[in-house]
């Protein structure tokens, strides 16, 4: 489920640096040269993206359960935690093992 999970986000994240102008060398460029022809267009990216970061944040720090945790058993081996009903603190002990 991890490997699918980190797949989906790093579509979605090239995804947004395609849309976003991120894969242009000279607007990149251009955004890192204030005092020249500097491209401001990166800049509202930046800051849409912190947005969004602080409204999901509200929301991801109120949960009172943990989505996905991943846990060592005494095995050594790693094992996934659909953590849906287990309280974050019960999963946090589990961590710790």
């Amino acid at each position: 489920m991890k490997p699918l999970v980190a797949l989906l986000c790093g579509i979605i994240f090239g995804f947004g640096l395609a849309i976003s102008g991120m894969t242009d060398t000279a607007k990149v460029l251009g955004f890192l040269d204030p005092f020249g022809h500097w491209v401001p267009d990166l800049a509202f990216t930046m800051s849409g993206a912190v947005f969004v970061t602080i409204i999901s944040f509200r929301f991801i720090l109120r949960r009172q359960s943990l989505v996905l945790v991943e846990a060592a058993n005494r095995t050594g081996r790693v094992t996934a935690i659909f953590a849906t009903n287990v309280p974050a603190t019960e999963a946090a002990t589990l961590i710790k093992r």
